[in-house]
């Protein structure tokens, strides 16, 4: 059966974006705020850790966060400036940051130089 999503005492009642990976969930509150919880042998969560959590964890300290999503066992998300942050297992490449290993923090997504567009 469904249960309310609650963060430390008391019952959060912001939410605005949510989405759920293989064995993690992630969501942004009202506030800008990114939290997560579930399994993180890959660090998916984000928390700089790969400790399971049963309970929401706030991930960093930004609270400019507008969307997020999940893969099999890393996570994404973009900010309100547009960034795009990747995070969790990278085996094949899939955070898009040059390297095959996983990371357990959010790291930047950036466009190759070479591939960039310039607007005029």
């Amino acid at each position: 059966s469904p249960v309310r999503i609650t963060i430390g005492i008391g019952t959060s009642t912001n939410w605005v974006k949510v989405t759920a990976g293989a064995d993690h969930s992630l969501a942004i509150n009202a506030d800008g705020q990114l939290y997560a919880w579930g399994y993180n042998f890959n660090g998916e969560l984000g928390d700089g850790t790969n400790s399971n959590k049963t309970s929401p964890v706030k991930i960093g300290t930004a609270t400019n966060w507008v969307s997020v999503a999940t893969g099999y066992n890393h996570s994404l998300a973009i900010n309100a400036d547009g960034e795009l942050y990747a995070w969790g297992w990278n085996y094949y490449g899939q955070l898009g940051d040059g390297r095959s290993f996983y990371v357990t923090t959010p790291v930047a997504v950036e466009i190759p130089a070479k591939e960039r567009v310039v607007k005029k």
